[in-house]
């Protein structure tokens, strides 16, 4: 199973790492941004965005509910984008007719169903997910195939609790 390496971006900070060089010294070419300033603030930090899109390719969980951040993150360099789980169908449609990078949390929530019948692929999930999908980013136990990509060291209680308070 692939993995890609997961870093918390808080107040303006990398977490665990010192500086950008820490980070590039794992000669990584994907990371996988959880983006607390955005989980509470609701606001993506799109200039990090685009400063650590010239040395990985960027995935960003910012739960991102307004057509503007997503267009931004994905203008500042995100190959990808989690977007809030809590958006109408509406704002889904518009979302996917901006781009088919979208990062849909796998939730019981209809947004889920919704994002897959309007032709979303891409999850965040820490279970096996039902739906059609062309990759699985998944932060849960065991081995679910190789369509997942592991996220290593995701936070899971960070990101519960902002889903939570949404």
């Amino acid at each position: 199973m692939k993995e890609i390496q997961c870093i918390t971006l808080s107040r303006g900070r990398i977490e665990k790492f010192n500086t950008i060089q820490e980070l590039l010294a794992l000669e990584l070419e994907e990371i996988f941004i959880i983006d607390m300033d955005a989980l509470r603030k609701g606001r993506p930090s799109i200039k990090f965005y685009s400063d650590i899109s010239k040395y990985f390719q960027v995935y960003a969980l910012s739960l991102c509910n307004r057509l503007d951040d997503l267009v931004d993150s994905l203008i500042s360099g995100c190959e990808g984008v989690v977007i809030s789980p809590l958006i109408s169908e509406k704002l889904l449609n518009d979302f996917l007719e901006v781009s088919e990078n979208i990062i849909m949390p796998y939730t019981s929530l209809p947004s889920s169903r919704a994002f897959s019948l309007m032709g979303g692929s891409y999850y965040l999930c820490n279970v096996t997910v039902n739906y059609k999908f062309k990759t699985n980013f998944y932060y849960g136990l065991g081995d679910p195939g190789e369509s997942y990509i592991r996220l290593k060291d995701f936070p899971v209680s960070n990101y519960d609790m902002a889903l939570e308070s949404r």
